[in-house]
């Protein structure tokens, strides 16, 4: 098998662990959790059919990054926020992303070309959620063991995952045509993406474990 076309397998099939957790594991409470598994499960369904239909990757890649939006930013509401007022905040946050994807698909970009400028906002976004999340741990009342922290983990995988890829998404907005950004695309968002993967896995896991000891 081809190097490159390992690596997208791999990358791919990477999310079957953490889904394990989710649906073999129960790993589903509290409700967060139950989004973390449905954007897993999202994110499979959609790579999977990428892989086995490369010609839907650009729809794919204009759909998913705002159903990542949404619910990454109603788990970080969840988690962060006890407010009806940060509620109100972050629906207004998300719908303006969503109304500037929608809008620049329909009247500066052709909506079967794929645009990365919508995930450097929502990366930026994303890790502004994922530090103030850390902030917020901080003020909080000290947690038994922080590596045994279920949330730790899925910040962390958020904020490695977004970290990373933000200079990527970044590239493709600047070189839109490089054939050699195009060759590292897939390498660099695979690995991070199968470090995302394993942390949130981590992360499921140690929810798992406070299941069962309660």
């Amino acid at each position: 098998m081809d190097v490159y076309l390992l690596l997208i397998n791999i990358t791919v099939y990477s999310i079957i662990i953490p889904l394990g957790f989710v649906f073999f594991k129960f790993s589903t409470r509290p409700s967060y959790f139950r989004w973390l598994g449905f954007l897993l499960l999202l994110s499979f369904l959609f790579d999977l059919s990428g892989l086995i239909f490369p010609t839907t990757n650009i729809y794919i890649g204009n759909i998913y990054p705002m159903l990542e939006l949404a619910i990454i930013s109603v788990i970080y509401t969840t988690i962060i926020f006890d407010s009806r007022k940060h509620t109100i905040v972050i629906a207004v946050v998300i719908g303006l992303f969503l109304f500037y994807k929608i809008y620049q698909n329909f009247h500066y970009e052709d909506i079967n070309t794929q645009s990365f400028r919508f995930r450097v906002f929502t990366s930026f976004w994303f890790l502004i959620l994922s530090a103030y999340f850390f902030i917020v741990l901080h003020n909080r009342p000290p947690v038994e063991s922080i590596l045994q922290y279920p949330l730790f983990w899925f910040n962390t995988a958020i904020l490695t995952y977004f970290s990373g890829n933000i200079f990527l998404f970044t590239a493709y907005t600047i070189f839109t045509d490089s054939p050699d950004l195009n060759k590292l695309y897939v390498p660099i968002h695979g690995f991070f993406n199968i470090i995302q993967n394993c942390l949130f896995t981590l992360a499921l896991y140690f929810n798992y474990k406070e299941i069962v000891n309660e």
